[in-house]
């Protein structure tokens, strides 16, 4: 049997776009603790919410920063701007400096790492 080649035609191609992750590292006075809360909480169907994106919520000792404040750290890939600013209501909103930033960042990997290893020992 004679068996001839097929010829595939490509007939659209769709072109696609690489986004990057961006991390957002925000700081908050211990006492709107709450106010910040119910803002991450706040609609979790929405387009745009906290709750399908995922965040953390630490307290600033536990990402080795100084006491007294709230940590609220999100990853994003594109505009963060509405996300941003539900979060400027809070009288206390300050974007982390870039050492705030980076220290918070290493803590949370850190904090991640101890939990896979957790998991590994119980279930390894």
């Amino acid at each position: 049997m004679h068996y001839e080649p097929r010829v595939l035609k490509v007939i659209r191609a769709y072109p696609f776009q690489v986004f990057l992750l961006v991390d957002y590292v925000y700081l908050f006075e211990s006492k709107d603790n709450g106010k910040v809360k119910a803002l991450l909480d706040a609609d979790p169907l929405a387009k745009d919410s906290f709750t399908r994106l995922g965040f953390d919520f630490k307290d600033s000792v536990a990402l080795g920063l100084p006491e007294g404040k709230v940590v609220v750290h999100f990853a994003k890939e594109g505009d963060a701007s509405a996300l941003i600013e539900k979060l400027k209501p809070v009288e206390s909103f300050t974007e982390a400096k870039e050492e705030e930033k980076t220290a918070v960042l290493k803590a949370l990997e850190e904090q991640s790492g101890n939990a896979a290893q957790g998991f590994g020992r119980i279930f390894g």
